[in-house]
């Protein structure tokens, strides 16, 4: 979606995980911009819980300044997420234990790398 000074990226993302497990924190992110000073992260939205066969979105915004893309902005993108231990049957989280890394309290973040996004100044010019 995109606005005179900002942009806002919905990540659509569907938990079909072959092992029937609940993703935690799943989140949208720009890890890196080719131009800071250009376009910048500011806030992400992330999914609290995303049971098996569910879909959710995820977003992120980003503040442009249009008036500094002269050339191509490229955004190194990821998707982070947890693995929550949960009822098979019913997809519900059970925050009980941690002894796999898994979990409510887990520390550990997995990170997909996705597809770099191109930004330039045409997109956002308006008529």
């Amino acid at each position: 979606h995109f606005f005179p000074r900002h942009l806002v990226i919905e990540a659509r993302v569907s938990n079909v995980s072959i092992d029937s497990r609940t993703l935690g924190n799943v989140a949208f992110v720009v890890a890196e911009s080719s131009d800071e000073s250009a376009v910048a992260s500011i806030v992400e939205v992330s999914i609290k819980t995303l049971p098996v066969d569910a879909t959710g979105s995820a977003w992120c915004a980003l503040t442009v300044a249009p008036q500094r893309l002269d050339t191509v902005v490229s955004l190194t993108c990821e998707l982070r997420y947890k693995i929550l231990n949960g009822d098979v049957a019913t997809g519900v989280s059970l925050n009980f234990g941690d002894r796999h890394g898994f979990g409510a309290n887990s520390t550990r973040t997995f990170v997909e790398e996705l597809q770099d996004i191109e930004v330039r100044h045409s997109e956002f010019k308006y008529n």
